[in-house]
């Protein structure tokens, strides 16, 4: 089952490639079909995807609009944002990452970044949780989300989010240098 899923997810980043290379709107629209299906395969939840999705597609449609605005030609770079995000988050949610220290020897020139790539993933778990508490526990607080002081006490919460996160990333730069892995 771990060689169909990391196959899968070479497939659909080598899909991104074929794609940004054929810079034709039938490849991109067809990019945009089977992206989106993959997308919401991997996810499971309609309504989480889309909300995760969300930025991406409100990036492209000003970009687009932008374009339009302008008087520029619109170009294609705004689905192929969307196209990309799509396939790149599939191959990232279906790729075994638990797996990829096992596989690369440590003697390996590859170790280095199999290493850092695994401690990316759990700081950005560990952002994604404190950013989600966080904000829960603000909109927890406040009695009026767009009112008179919304602003500042969300500007507050997120200066706390970046405190916090940077004193976890502290310690945890302490706990690895003291094991002799951050030299």
């Amino acid at each position: 089952m771990k060689p169909l899923r990391i196959v899968g997810a070479v497939a659909l980043l080598a899909a991104i490639v074929g794609i940004a290379i054929l810079d034709k709107l039938c490849w991109l629209t067809l990019g945009l079909l089977v992206g989106l299906v993959c997308y919401l395969a991997v996810w499971r939840n309609v309504a989480k995807a889309l909300r995760a999705a969300l930025p991406i597609l409100v990036f492209a449609l000003s970009l687009a609009g932008m374009q339009l605005i302008f008087g520029m030609p619109v170009t294609n770079l705004a689905g192929k944002a969307v196209v990309s995000f799509f396939f790149i988050t599939a191959a990232v949610r279906i790729y075994p990452w638990a797996d990829l220290i096992a596989h690369v020897p440590p003697a390996s020139s590859f170790f280095t970044l199999a290493c850092y790539l695994l401690f990316v993933r759990h700081f950005f778990f560990i952002f994604t949780s404190e950013a989600v508490r966080l904000l829960q526990a603000r909109s927890l607080c406040i009695t009026k989300p767009y009112g008179r002081g919304s602003f500042r006490s969300l500007v507050a919460a997120l200066a706390a989010l970046f405190e916090r996160s940077l004193l976890r990333a502290e310690r945890f730069y302490a706990a690895q240098l003291l094991r002799g892995f951050a030299e």
